[in-house]
């Protein structure tokens, strides 16, 4: 039996015309909540990341260990896991519940239980974070195109019908759980133009513009059931950037995080 159970994954399979696809780095939508999650997991479900010296009073203890990484192909999963702490050769390490040898270094712990049996409470707690994010599907160019081309007769901008949820690359580091609404496209120059919303501290939320192939690059996805907003709407910042995800997004959002 195994002494590890994945509980969130940014693998699928996604059926097509009678073939099974898999992404072995994961599909990007999918990352884009692993990635969400991960950064917010402390803030979304009021759990304290323990410390290395806090796993170092547990040595010896059996545990139940939530972390988070990457498959060998570069998908990003949050894995819960039971056993042993123990003192390895570089650094706090765990001895898997079942086995006497091959214990691995404990990295990216993002919360822990005392005892074996705990892994449907951190299963709990994922699926908590997990509802602070917005459904999402694949982002695609096609959906791009619905959008309205800019109408130069005019200084009214149409409203935002698109929204678009993940983790978006700034000078400071990739920044999940950022999100873009958007207004129009041109597509010969392959231009979608809306608004950015990005925690404070990757940068600043802002109008602006974004070439279409690199948001298709991006770990995002869609926004499932956006309720389209004006573009006035869109600009109006609140104080926090939290307030302004939740006010934006509306029904998109699960009912207990509204």
């Amino acid at each position: 039996m195994s002494s590890h159970t994945t509980l969130l994954t940014s693998w699928e399979e996604v059926h097509e015309g009678g073939f099974v696809r898999i992404s072995v780095s994961g599909e990007k939508h999918l990352a884009a909540v692993v990635n969400a999650v991960v950064a917010n997991y402390e803030k979304w479900t009021g759990r304290q990341t323990p410390t290395a010296e806090q796993l170092d009073e547990l040595t010896g203890f059996k545990v139940t260990v939530l972390v988070s990484g990457e498959n060998a192909f570069g998908g990003g999963q949050v894995k819960a896991e039971e056993g042993r702490i123990f003192r390895g050769t570089r650094g706090i390490a765990i001895l898997p519940k079942g086995k006497t040898k091959n214990g691995h270094t404990l990295a990216n712990v993002l919360d822990v239980f005392e005892g074996y049996g705990h892994t449907g409470d951190l299963g709990e707690l994922v699926e908590q974070a997990k509802s602070h994010v917005p459904k999402l599907k694949p982002l695609t160019r096609e959906r791009f195109a619905e959008l309205p081309r800019p109408d130069l007769s005019t200084d009214q901008s149409p409203p935002c019908t698109l929204a678009v949820y993940g983790s978006y690359p700034t000078p400071v580091g990739i920044a999940p759980a950022s999100l873009f609404v958007f207004t129009e496209y041109e597509p010969e120059d392959d231009i979608v133009d809306g608004m950015l919303y990005v925690s404070p501290e990757y940068g600043t939320s802002e109008h602006g513009s974004q070439y279409g192939s690199q948001m298709l690059s991006m770990n995002v996805g869609e926004v499932v059931d956006f309720e389209p907003i004006s573009f006035r709407e869109a600009i109006k910042l609140d104080d926090d950037y939290d307030e302004s995800i939740a006010r934006v997004l509306r029904g998109a959002l699960p009912a207990m995080v509204a």
